[in-house]
């Protein structure tokens, strides 16, 4: 209380930020797009590289950039699905989802939180099971409006 706490932005993400919008304001070239992408999957921990992926397929879908967008969530896609635990997945999948719905993009944040859901069913311990699908319903309950 009284004082108010500053976000740590790192280095790699001002990186990632500038190339992206150097991207939009030169136009696309392919490999401008291979080093966004190279720099992007350094990030040490697969569910922010995800996030991360999704960040910039909401940033290209604002500038108009629908196919780089595609690509960028596919990009996420593509890695949320090797995160291990499950539930991690799921989590990962589920605020993926979120982001997506908020920008605007109902049918691939439908995709997606499908995509957790799969993983969630697959949880065998059903204490943890259970608590994924709690969050889940949250997620479903949003996107429905409720």
């Amino acid at each position: 209380l009284g004082h108010t706490e500053a976000l740590e932005i790192s280095p790699q993400y001002m990186k990632i930020r500038g190339i992206s919008e150097k991207i939009v304001k030169e136009g696309i070239h392919p490999s401008q797009i291979t080093v966004l992408e190279r720099l992007v999957r350094t990030v040490a921990d697969r569910g922010k590289e995800s996030v991360l992926f999704c960040d910039l397929a909401i940033f290209f879908k604002n500038e108009s950039e629908e196919t780089l967008s595609r690509r960028m969530i596919q990009n996420a896609i593509e890695e949320a699905r090797i995160i291990r635990p499950l539930s991690r997945r799921s989590f990962v999948m589920c605020d993926m989802a979120l982001k997506m719905y908020a920008a605007g993009c109902e049918n691939a944040a439908q995709e997606i939180l499908d995509y957790a859901i799969d993983a969630a069913t697959n949880i065998r311990q059903s204490s943890l099971r259970d608590e994924v699908f709690d969050e889940l319903g949250l997620a479903i309950k949003v996107m429905q409006g409720m």
